[in-house]
């Protein structure tokens, strides 16, 4: 997880330590609360821009995604990922659909706390009353699973009739205030959500009109 405050072509350089060459490196942004403004001074803006211009252009067939820096992969899988999202679906949604950044409580990883206490993933506050779904005592509690999983109802149908639904990764853990999941804190997140999904579709739509641009270039002469 990168810091805007850290050097970033330093830690592309890390990454291609011996240790790291036949492996792919994912380098997401430290993500902040959605309430909060993630800073980015210009060295760093520079550097983080830089990288996905050249993910960008590796995208076009202009290099090969082996010549891009490390840094610069989690920017092209994410293109990649959500340009496979976006294609068309064979026959309607079904009649029961989550929201798409919410995984099933406890069915891929689990957090233990030193105390013995479940929470979903490692990347829950263990100090949050909300998202605890059991105890390695008592197991899980899939009653309270079900309540996250639905997010306490505070989606209460608004996501049905959404554009972005399958295309969201709103998560409970980014409106977990500590004592519940908070509905300003949804709010939040869903104007974010589809902020970065209609980025993402620009960013698509871009490349798909630059290749065309060279195609029609190449047929020209």
């Amino acid at each position: 997880v990168i810091d805007p405050f850290n050097d970033a072509s330093a830690i592309d350089a890390f990454f291609y330590k011996v240790l790291f060459v036949q492996n792919f490196v994912n380098t997401p942004l430290v993500r902040l609360d959605d309430s909060e403004k993630l800073v980015f001074p210009p060295r760093f803006l520079h550097e983080y821009n830089k990288d996905k211009f050249l993910a960008f252009l590796s995208l076009s067939g202009e290099c090969s995604s082996l010549e891009i820096p490390k840094i610069a992969h989690t920017f092209y899988e994410a293109l990649v990922k959500f340009k496979k999202r976006l294609s068309p679906r064979q026959g309607l949604l079904p009649n029961v659909v989550g929201v798409g950044g919410t995984c099933r409580p406890g069915s891929l990883r689990c957090f233990v706390s030193v105390d013995g206490r479940i929470f979903p993933c490692e990347k829950i506050d263990d100090n949050s009353k909300t998202m605890q779904i059991g105890t390695l005592d008592e197991g899980f509690n899939f009653s309270q699973v079900k309540r996250i999983y639905n997010m306490y109802g505070l989606l209460d149908g608004r996501c049905n009739h959404c554009w972005n639904l399958l295309l969201c990764n709103v998560c409970p853990m980014r409106i977990d205030d500590g004592s519940k999941l908070s509905a300003d804190r949804l709010e939040l997140s869903c104007k974010k959500e589809k902020s970065n999904s209609e980025t993402m579709i620009r960013s698509i739509i871009a490349l798909s009109e630059y290749k065309d641009l060279i195609n029609t270039k190449n047929v020209e002469e």
